[in-house]
């Protein structure tokens, strides 16, 4: 019976690990900011954290703008919005309709150790 059930556990195993590795193929490193769309890498500084909140205010949307140029729409408006103003490093999944869902915003100035090399895009 035990040998039943550690065969039936290795066999799904087994099965699941291409979908799991699908979904870790998915998963993005970069680092950036989150600004106002219409505005993009010009406010990706600290100093354009107020125009980017008013922008938003006024009708505008948030995107991340990553160290390399490259610009991401974002599925979670409201969280981003908390995050604005300082550099982020962000882990999070690319949809196929080009949204960045950020799991965790990890502060660049609070890590331990030498900087990470940048993700391979």
């Amino acid at each position: 019976m035990k040998n039943k059930v550690i065969l039936t556990f290795t066999l799904l195993l087994v099965l699941a690990m291409p979908v799991i590795a699908q979904e870790f193929a998915m998963l993005k490193r970069l680092e950036g900011w989150i600004v106002d769309e219409p505005s993009g890498a010009k406010h990706a500084n600290a100093d354009s954290k107020d125009a980017v909140i008013e922008a938003v205010e006024n009708g505008a949307l948030l995107v991340f703008v990553s160290r390399q140029g490259d610009i991401y729409d974002l599925a979670e408006q409201e969280e981003a919005l908390e995050h604005v103003g300082q550099n982020w490093i962000v882990l999070g999944k690319i949809s196929k309709e080009g949204k960045l869902t950020i799991g965790s915003y990890i502060d660049p100035s609070k890590r331990k150790g030498p900087p990470p090399k940048p993700a391979e895009e």
